[in-house]
């Protein structure tokens, strides 16, 4: 079931129209993507503006691997979007942290770090929803548009099943001197832009405790943040689960151990559900051979 959700229905998300996004808002939705998530994207977007009801600035990164026609796609479906590719982003956020060396040597090294280091040099709003190509929205997800809407809100996150940093978090609190969030997730974050500081992310970077666990520096580096200006996680339905299951979720976070549920639960449930019809058909741009 899941291959067919995948290799038939996903790419019907092309048949849908095209949003029109403006350039800036009070928040704005930053997001990495690849050649090979590029098309789970556009459902998890699509899910999110049309339950929200809400209409976004956006900004899309690209991690090195999307082709201009891809490009031109996404561009096509989000009118409006800031999307920046690879080559650019590689000249121009490198160079704005010439000075704090162990950012620029995560930056060239690491590509989920991408998704820290391009949020902090092109982000043009004070808060911002960080939301990952594996995410589905399935009803308005009300907690969450409160806490973008909130100027004052301490960053918040969905619950992961466990902690998964660099170090065990009493090490980190020790060793950094802070009260370490637990089970921080940065699949679906509230970030206030204020809270991550080129300054305080040096110097996590600079101790042992972030070394190696080349999956897990960005997401610690994102709770560090967080735990230093004030975070909290978003309530018990947004928890990331590896169980199957929709019941009270207003989104579910697809992460990699159950990345195929994507298809055979969340686009199943979506499509059943009548979410491709509800968005008017639109004539579907051409479709490009998607890398698996």
């Amino acid at each position: 079931m899941a291959s067919w959700y995948r290799e038939v229905v996903r790419s019907r998300i092309l048949q849908t129209p095209s949003l029109l996004l403006p350039q800036t808002s009070e928040y704005e939705i930053h997001t990495l993507t690849s050649q090979q998530d590029w098309l789970d994207l556009l459902w998890a977007l699509k899910s999110f503006y049309h339950f929200s009801d809400t209409r976004p600035a956006l900004c899309i990164h690209d991690d090195g691997t999307l082709t201009p026609e891809i490009c031109e796609i996404i561009s096509t479906h989000f009118v409006g979007v800031r999307l920046i590719k690879r080559e650019q982003s590689d000249v121009e956020v490198l160079d704005s942290l010439a000075n704090y060396p162990a950012c620029y040597k995560l930056r060239s090294e690491n590509n989920l770090s991408i998704k820290l280091f391009n949020l902090i040099h092109y982000a043009q709003s004070p808060r911002v929803l960080l939301l990952d190509s594996d995410v589905l929205t399935f009803s308005q997800p009300v907690e969450l548009l409160d806490a973008l809407n909130d100027k004052e809100t301490p960053n918040r996150f969905n619950g992961d099943v466990k902690d998964a940093y660099t170090a065990p978090r009493d090490e980190l609190a020790n060793g950094l001197d802070l009260e370490v969030a637990s089970r921080f997730n940065s699949g679906v974050c509230v970030l206030q832009m204020d809270s991550l500081q080129l300054t305080e992310i040096e110097r996590y970077l600079s101790s042992n405790l972030l070394q190696g666990h080349f999956w897990l520096i960005e997401q610690t580096l994102f709770c560090l943040c967080s735990s230093r200006y004030g975070c909290q996680p978003l309530s018990q339905p947004y928890d990331v689960i590896l169980e199957d299951g929709l019941s009270k979720k207003p989104l579910k976070h697809y992460v990699g151990a159950i990345r195929n549920r994507m298809y055979a639960e969340g686009m199943r449930h979506l499509a059943q559900q009548g979410f491709l019809k509800n968005i008017e058909t639109a004539p579907q741009p051409e479709l490009v051979e998607v890398s698996r």
